[in-house]
């Protein structure tokens, strides 16, 4: 039984765990209308794996119309024509009562406009390694949520009416031409005209490993999260200027720290010069003792 639901994967390169993607979208209990996969720069490897589906699901293999996650998520929302999104990434994996327990969520309540589950980490090797601990409830109410990312992207589903009305996805922070935290400004101009649950279902397993983003761009996620706050806090109606980094340097920092500082206070404001210096400098320090001090970074930006 198909669903009016609409399955976005951006996806590049080989994406060497793509099967193994479709193969838990084609187990769910409720299946959807649609797998759209955008080719964000897919090998012919890739090409020939996800070949192999398109008699068993309903892929469309969509170019992107530009370069990157964002170009590849918003290509994902124009070419959609289901009523609803369900996110997931070219190394994740959906539990097999993902899609239904994920609508009825929506359809339980109106005022919903996204709802994010619980996940399981797993490596490589599709080891599963432990249990995410996402706050659960309505995101809306939580505080911390205006200073990060509380919901993981590839867990969701929201309306495509929804995104749509916000504008989609932004590009406002770039780390050596990856796009940083777009999910979190993503999630905080939708929740401003809707709610966002987290269940504690756990519904996806969340691959962790070595070429993901979070893992290649660390220190651009701890430099993004907080401008992306500021950004949202400071209820701007025009088009926020985009801070891009290259090398750990960027002709906008100036522009950067001012808006931390400006919208997040003096705390946020060093703890992201600290930041940017420890990264800059890094042949000063140990890695080890480069790794307490941005942990003990983010500890001031929790606050």
């Amino acid at each position: 039984m198909a669903s009016s639901v609409s399955v976005l994967i951006p996806a590049r390169g080989d994406s060497p765990y793509i099967s193994e993607t479709l193969q838990s979208i084609e187990l769910n209990s409720l299946l959807p209308r649609e797998v759209i996969i955008i080719d964000d720069g897919l090998t012919e490897v890739a090409l020939s794996n996800i070949k192999v589906f398109h008699e068993r699901l309903p892929v469309k293999i969509k170019k992107s119309e530009g370069n990157g996650l964002v170009d590849a998520l918003n290509t994902g929302l124009r070419v959609a024509s289901e009523e609803f999104i369900c996110r997931i990434d070219s190394d994740d994996l959906m539990l097999p009562e993902r899609i239904k327990t994920q609508l009825n969520s929506l359809s339980l309540n109106s005022q919903l406009v996204a709802v994010g589950s619980q996940c399981v980490y797993i490596n490589e090797d599709s080891t599963e390694l432990s249990i995410s601990n996402y706050p659960v409830g309505n995101l809306n109410d939580n505080p911390e949520f205006q200073k990060k990312c509380l919901i993981a992207h590839p867990s969701t589903m929201y309306y495509l009416d929804s995104a749509l009305s916000i504008g989609g996805y932004r590009s406002l922070f770039s780390w050596n031409g990856t796009d940083i935290a777009e999910d979190f400004d993503f999630w905080l101009r939708l929740s401003g005209i809707g709610q966002i649950l987290i269940t504690d279902q756990v519904l996806t397993k969340y691959r962790q490993h070595d070429k993901q983003i979070s893992s290649i761009s660390v220190y651009g996620q701890i430099l993004g999260t907080p401008y992306i706050s500021a950004i949202n806090k400071s209820g701007q109606k025009t088009e926020p200027i985009k801070t891009i980094f290259v090398n750990n340097q960027s002709q906008m920092s100036q522009h950067y720290f001012r808006v931390i500082r400006n919208n997040l206070g003096l705390r946020a404001f060093f703890a992201s010069k600290l930041t940017l210096f420890s990264v800059r400098h890094l042949k000063w320090f140990g890695r080890g003792l480069l790794r307490r001090i941005l942990l003990r970074i983010l500890n001031l930006l929790d606050r």
